[in-house]
C-alpha cells in the first residue's frame, strides 16, 4: 500500500506524545470516557462482552473498556501505540486485552465481536474497509469527524509548505455507507477541545514529524520558529496546542 511505512513511522512517532490512560480521572474528563458515558446511558453495554478496538493507539478507549469486558482486541500498526497500551494495561492487572500489530487492511478477524469500536482512525479508507467493519461485529460504534473539518492547530504551516490536507470526514461516509445498504443506525454530533502542552525540543520533533507526513524533510527551524511562536505562553514557559474537534457518534447494531 502506497505510504504505508511512513504513516506508521508517523505514529509510532507520535505514541510519545499522545494521551494515554490516567487511574484517577473521572469518567468524563476525557472524550473518551465522556463517549463511553454516552453510550452507557443511551443503553449500550460492554459487561461480559468480546470487543475489537480498531485503531486503538494508546489504548484511551481499550483499558478503559477492558475493565468491564471479558476481551478487547486492541488493534493497531504502530508498535509504541501498543506498547503504551500494554505498558498501561499491565500497571492496572488487567489481563484480558489482546494486543494485535496490523493494518486494518491486513487484519483477517477470526471470529465475531460482540462490538467493533473504531474511532478516528485513518485505516478506514473506503466502503471496503467500512464493509470489514460490520462483518467484524454483532455492533458497530464509530467515531468520526464532520464535514469540512480540520481540527490541526498547525495547519497554517503545512499550507505555508503548499500542503493542502484535508482531514477526512469519516462521520458523513459511514453515515452515506450504511444508509445506501439500508441499515438503521443512531448518530450524534459531539463537541470537544483538548490542550496539548509541550516543550521546545518537543515542539520542534512534533511538527518535524507533521511536515514528515506529507513528504517535506529537513524543514528549515526558523520556520518552525516563526510558526511556533504563536502558541508560546510565557505563563506557562510551554507551547500549547489547542485541538478544536467536531466529530459523529455513529451507533449500529443487528438487533437493530
Amino acid at each position: 500500500m502506497e505510504n504505508t511505512k511512513p504513516n506508521i513511522d508517523y505514529w509510532n512517532e507520535q505514541a510519545q506524545i499522545f494521551p494515554r490512560h490516567q487511574e484517577g480521572l473521572q469518567q468524563i474528563e476525557t472524550l473518551e470516557g465522556e463517549i463511553l458515558d454516552e453510550l452507557s446511558r443511551a443503553g449500550y453495554k460492554w459487561k461480559d462482552k468480546t470487543i475489537l478496538d480498531v485503531g486503538s493507539g494508546t489504548g484511551m478507549y481499550a483499558v478503559k473498556l477492558a475493565k468491564e469486558a471479558k476481551a478487547v482486541t486492541a488493534l493497531d500498526p504502530a508498535e509504541r501505540m501498543l506498547t503504551a497500551c500494554r505498558e498501561d494495561s499491565r500497571k492496572l492487572g488487567l489481563k484480558n486485552i489482546n494486543f494485535i500489530l496490523s493494518q486494518w487492511s491486513d487484519f483477517q478477524p477470526k471470529k465475531k465481536y460482540d462490538l467493533v469500536l473504531c474511532s478516528l482512525c485513518p485505516g478506514i479508507q473506503n466502503d471496503q474497509d467500512r464493509e470489514k467493519l460490520l462483518e467484524a461485529g454483532q455492533s458497530l460504534v464509530y467515531i468520526g469527524f464532520q464535514e469540512g473539518h480540520d481540527p490541526n492547530p498547525m495547519k497554517s504551516l503545512l499550507k505555508y509548505y503548499g500542503v493542502e490536507k484535508k482531514t477526512p470526514a469519516g462521520g458523513p461516509e459511514m453515515r452515506r455507507f450504511l444508509s445506501e445498504k439500508g441499515l438503521k443506525f443512531y448518530f450524534w454530533p459531539k463537541q470537544s477541545q483538548t490542550t496539548e502542552y509541550y516543550d521546545r525540543t518537543s515542539a520542534f520533533k512534533w511538527c518535524r514529524s507533521l511536515l514528515s507526513l506529507h513528504g517535506i524533510k529537513n524543514p528549515d527551524d526558523n520556520v518552525l520558529e516563526c510558526f511556533l511562536a504563536n502558541l508560546w505562553r510565557d505563563d506557562q514557559r510551554l507551547y500549547v496546542m489547542v485541538w478544536s474537534k467536531a466529530l459523529e457518534v455513529i451507533v449500529w447494531s443487528q438487533n437493530n
